[in-house]
């Protein structure tokens, strides 16, 4: 009968045993170490697409938001032109993103002043976290422009012909200050003859011609839109930068308005005209620019052949001359993803 060892059968048990153990051991090392790597491709890429994503929708949101910019300005800009502004900005902000998946224009308007909102969207595309599941948002700007009728620069109704020649001469050279007499009964002489009843004041609203108005216009200036011409025709069926005549010339009803505006030592703006026709209040004048000038003295009073006004023409004082409306607004940028100034 074979004897058995049981320490010899005691160290193979235990060996079997540590072997097995082993094994078990280095199989749960190896599912945590996948499981570990997992979540470390996880990590990788979720910061990965924090910092390439995440700079990408940056990008994209800074790009629409000078698109919107510049689209809103150019709606602006073509509303205060032609009362239509929302087909240009809406053109112009296409033009200018090739990717947009919404745009959007909103006009809003009350008196004088008015705005325009516009917003762009585009879809950013993910290139990491997308692999997560996550979908592809939408970056967006919105911008807005206001614009309000500017307040009057004081335009007076001292029409006077561009042709005079002082006046002439001064335009070729405007550079330094320079004193003007123009009497009544020849400022229109320059430019157009036989127009009696109409030494070239200016009627800026077609009204009634009345001395109140005058005087209003004497004291404060007339605040409602003029516009300029290059055309030296008299008005006919171009009415560019055309207005009315006023009848006869500045009485002693208007002297005490005239003595404060030059005691004042204001400077102020007043028309040059190239071109005039018609009768007293139907005379129709072609303003060719506005110079600022200053009155420095005056005669209203005796024998309408000596009236006059003494204007101070300033140096460099042309402020505008040809097809622009003086009292055009100005449309500015009061709000966006960086500012919020808007009223």
């Amino acid at each position: 009968m074979r004897r058995i060892n049981k320490n010899r059968l005691t160290k193979k048990l235990e060996k079997k045993t540590t072997s097995r153990i082993e094994k078990i051991a280095n199989n749960d090392e190896s599912g945590a170490t996948i499981v570990i790597f997992a979540l470390s491709i996880t990590m990788i890429i979720g910061i990965a697409g924090l910092v390439v994503d995440g700079g990408s929708f940056w990008s994209q949101e800074r790009n629409l938001a000078t698109v919107s910019d510049a689209a809103a300005l150019a709606g602006a800009e073509e509303y205060i032109a032609t009362g239509n502004g929302c087909s240009e900005a809406e053109t112009f902000a296409n033009l200018n993103h090739d990717n947009l998946s919404n745009v959007s224009c909103v006009v809003n308007t009350s008196g004088g002043q008015g705005s325009i909102t516009v917003t762009v969207q585009s879809q950013v595309r993910l290139n990491f976290m997308g692999a997560l599941g996550f979908s592809n948002p939408t970056a967006e700007s919105v911008t807005v422009v206001e614009w309000e009728q500017p307040e009057a620069a004081g335009v007076r109704p001292f029409g006077t012909c561009a042709d005079n020649a002082d006046i002439a001469a001064w335009l070729a050279n405007p550079t330094a200050p320079t004193t003007v007499r123009i009497f009544f009964d020849e400022s229109v002489a320059a430019c157009g003859n036989g127009v009696p009843g109409n030494w070239g004041s200016i009627d800026f609203n077609g009204g009634a011609n009345t001395n109140a108005g005058t005087i209003d216009w004497i004291q404060n200036g007339y605040n409602g839109p003029i516009s300029t011409t290059p055309v030296t025709d008299p008005c006919g069926s171009n009415t560019e930068g055309c207005i009315s005549g006023d009848t006869g010339s500045f009485s002693g009803s208007h002297n005490s308005a005239l003595r404060d505006l030059r005691d004042s030592g204001e400077t102020f703006e007043s028309p040059l005209f190239s071109a005039i026709s018609g009768n007293g209040s139907g005379a129709d004048i072609r303003l060719s620019h506005i110079v600022e000038v200053r009155l420095v003295g005056y005669k209203v009073n005796g024998n309408s052949a000596g009236r006059y006004v003494d204007l101070e023409l300033q140096a460099n004082g042309i402020r505008e001359a040809g097809g622009v409306n003086l009292r055009t607004p100005e449309p500015s940028l009061c709000g966006n993803s960086s500012i919020n100034k808007c009223s």
